[in-house]
């Protein structure tokens, strides 16, 4: 390990130390055009990751900005797109490409309940959006995506460990002609797409209008054998912006967002233990990829509509006032085949409905001095009401009948666990960070947060239903026994077993609220020894607010059991950004050390499912990334994420184990979702061609193997990991050279790869384990026009 960090050190100073040595002559602050319109310089993207509008290059944070440009360039249109442009950077996801599970530098929330917060903050025009299945309905209309990377909080709204990923949507012109796009295409898997905009000012100078809107629907591209097909894309969204400056120093940004997913989703493969499930199903050899026998086809639906207004008042000269104040309403529906088979072992309904709504109000200067600073304050407020089935055993257990019929038999009058969940969170911080330059050349940040979280558990009740719904009794409360598991085996409960339900009721368990206050903040030395190139080093204290288990349990637990504790990160960082060969060429590079306890994630052990921490990791890491030009029209891009992300104290249960408390080290074991190497490479090519212009674009991008259970491969949960594995894409455009009209050929992995984007051991309780495989090659044309 310390090889490692040494190795990760040594390269940044060496890539300083070549950056400044070939820095022959200052950067411009603006492309030069070529003959044909094309960039002959490395673009500049001017991004607010800090709360102010300035160079991506002159932040002293780890960011990869993707431009509107490149957005279009790439293709991107979904959440799983990102992944191949920024190091380090996963994106994973348990049913549909809606609900993405974002991991940075090894960060991630690992999980699949729908009360439990991102460690990754995603916002949208700088609002947080708190229910995670909105997440893929957030990208709409971008006109920029930023993704930055390690703990946030000393000029973000939300806490967060892992990172935070904005979407940012255009705001209308004031002034000037009416504008927009629409641009239509088609695809395999009969998919047809839209998407468009236009914006106007409708009272010139003073109140300006934009309405963007975009859908996709094909009829999906796993084929089941019992009838249909499945992973299907049902999604629509619209944004309605309102742009207006009354007076002088006021400007008010008014948006609504609706958005809508309503597909049949992908169902997992099952991969059983013996081979056979315990409901006796064994896949066939004569299933392909992406094919299976599915007996319960559900819709998975996710509904948003989001308000925001964004308040900018001119405080004098030097000073302005910024509000966000956002409200969100949220809905989740997923009707799914958990155990990807004929036989009813595990079936699964979602419902959760949330709403949340936030005010940030800051304050930021803009002195002429040596010294400048942004104060604010954040209050935030979610509420989610969940009710969850899980209909178990529905076709018996006929392996498990081999050896003990008794069991078999009490398992298959398991029926339907009613669980029922209210929870809210409260966030309410002050945030501050100050800026102070020694001279041109050297400056300061320090950046100070006190947060005081409050969670309340309103409601809970787990209750056991028979297979057609009908009540039979209660878990939560009702279950006296002292033993949390849903029934006694016959080894235990001779002759032949009982479950440890009591009487049915609708009564909750008793109510429980934590509440606890907390201190983050983040200091950096920042060192600019040339026009375009940057130094810095910076310690930073990340904290992401505990929550309520909403796994399923058979006990009533106290407080202690049943609240995850936060989870808290102490971050180094050595970095540079270095603008090149008159900004022809760009480097960008950092590492990192990581201390981290207490992390969040899901832990299954039989038919249980549970929020545990893990009590101490540590993450070290390097990230490279170039940019280059070396020719007019031609752009060349490339980045390595390297990490070292370990367990270093931690115990789970031993699943294979019979005895009581039994438990196994998982101390150096790699953390979920955090491959040892990525890499991402994407060129860009633009030249005429008469009176057209041929645009081409490829990208590729590499993971190592990753695991997504902290078990890794100990006691048989090897399966739910992925191995190393490319991703192809490209895409070829042709325009007019003014780009009022286009059409494009797209392709997204293109070499058909298999890749299983998450997975879950249920062998304990189930005999199988849950794989979710990723989309296979996908390409279609897109006709594009401009006015």
């Amino acid at each position: 390990m310390k090889k490692f960090e040494l190795l990760a050190a040594a390269a940044a100073i060496t890539c300083i130390t070549t950056a400044a040595a070939a820095q022959t002559q200052p950067a411009t602050t603006s492309p030069a055009p070529s003959e044909t319109g094309a960039s002959s310089q490395v673009e500049n993207i001017v991004v607010t990751a800090q709360r102010r509008s300035e160079s991506s290059q002159s932040v002293p944070i780890a960011i990869t900005a993707v431009s509107e440009a490149k957005i279009e360039a790439v293709g991107l249109r979904g959440a799983s797109d990102l992944a191949a442009i920024s190091p380090n950077l996963q994106v994973s996801f348990s049913s549909n490409e809606t609900q993405p599970i974002f991991s940075i530098r090894g960060i991630s929330m690992s999980d699949y309940a729908t009360n439990i917060a991102s460690p990754i903050a995603i916002y949208s025009d700088e609002s947080y959006l708190g229910a995670v299945y909105t997440h893929g309905l957030a990208i709409l209309d971008p006109s920029r995506i930023e993704v930055v990377r390690g703990p946030q909080g000393t000029l973000y709204g939300r806490n967060s460990t892992g990172g935070a990923i904005n979407f940012i949507s255009p705001t209308p012109a004031l002034t000037g002609q009416p504008k927009g796009y629409l641009t239509l295409g088609y695809g395999n898997f009969k998919s047809f797409t839209g998407r468009g905009a236009v914006e106007a000012p409708l009272i010139d100078g003073k109140l300006s209008m934009r309405v963007a809107f975009s859908a996709q629907d094909d009829d999906g591209y796993y084929r089941n054998t019992l009838g249909g097909r499945m992973a299907e894309t049902r999604f629509a969204a619209g944004r309605l912006t309102l742009h207006a400056k009354p007076v002088d120093g006021l400007d008010l940004v008014l948006r609504y967002t609706k958005g809508s997913s309503a597909p049949i989703a992908a169902p997992p493969r099952n991969e059983g233990a013996y081979p056979v499930d315990l409901s006796g199903y064994i896949r066939g050899p004569n299933l392909k990829d992406r094919e299976g026998a599915i007996d319960y086809v559900g819709r998975v639906r996710s509904d948003l509509d989001l308000v925001s207004l964004a308040t900018t008042i001119d405080l004098g000269s030097q000073f302005s006032l910024v509000s966000i104040s956002s409200f969100y309403s949220a809905r989740f529906q997923n009707n799914q085949d958990t155990d990807g088979s004929p036989n009813k072992t595990l079936e699964i309904q979602w419902n959760n409905r949330e709403k949340g709504y936030s005010q940030d109000l800051r304050v930021a200067s803009a002195l002429d001095g040596p010294f400048n600073f942004i104060i604010g304050g954040y209050y935030g407020h979610q509420r989610t009401r969940a009710q969850n089935l899980y209909t178990s055993f529905g076709s018996g257990a006929a392996v498990v009948a081999l050896s003990d019929p008794a069991y078999a038999t009490l398992l298959g009058q398991y029926g339907r666990i009613d669980q029922r969940m209210t929870t809210t969170k409260e966030s309410a911080a002050l945030y501050s960070q100050g800026t102070f330059e020694f001279d041109r050349q050297l400056s300061l940040d320090i950046g100070l947060r006190y947060t005081r979280d409050t969670d309340r558990l309103e409601y809970v009740n787990i209750s056991r239903l028979s297979a057609t719904g009908a009540p039979i009794g209660s878990w939560v409360p009702g279950n006296t026994s002292g033993i949390d598991a849903p029934l006694l085996p016959p080894a235990f409960f001779p002759p032949n077993g009982i479950y440890l339900n009591g009487p049915y009721t609708l009564a909750s368990a008793p109510q429980q609220r934590v509440r606890r206050g907390t201190l983050s903040g983040k200091a950096s030395l920042n060192y600019k020894p040339h026009e375009g190139m940057l130094a810095y080093a910076s310690f930073s204290r990340g904290y992401r607010s505990g929550t309520f288990n909403a796994g399923t349990y058979y006990q009533p637990r106290p407080v202690e059991q049943n609240f995850a504790r936060p989870e808290f990160v102490d971050a180094y960082e050595v970095g540079f950004k270095a603008d090149l060969l008159g900004r022809r060429l760009r480097l960008n590079g950092s590492a990192f050390h990581y201390d981290y306890r207490d992390q969040q994630f899901v832990n299954v052990v039989g038919v249980s499912t549970s929020l545990v921490n893990a009590p101490k990791s540590r993450i070290s890491g390097l990230e490279l990334e170039a940019v280059a030009a070396p020719a007019r029209g031609l752009s060349l891009s490339a980045s390595i994420g390297l990490l070292d992300a370990k367990f270093k104290q931690l115990s789970l249960a031993d699943t294979t184990s019979a005895l009581p408390g039994a438990s196994v080290d998982l101390s150096g074991n790699r953390l979920i979702s955090s491959p040892k190497f990525s890499t991402t490479l994407a060129a860009d090519y633009e030249r005429p061609i008469g009176d057209l212009m041929i645009r081409l674009h490829s990208d590729a991008s590499y993971r190592s193997k990753q695991f997504y259970s902290a078990y890794n491969d100990k006691i048989g949960y090897g399966s739910a990991s992925q191995d190393g594995y490319w991703l192809l894409n490209g895409r070829i455009t042709l325009a007019t050279l003014d780009d009022r009209y286009s059409v494009a050929l797209w392709s997204k992995n293109l070499l058909n790869k298999k890749v299983d984007v998450y997975a879950i051991n249920l062998v304990s309780g189930f005999g199988y384990t849950f794989h979710q495989e990723g989309p296979p090659r996908r390409y279609g044309v897109e006709i594009g026009m401009k006015f």
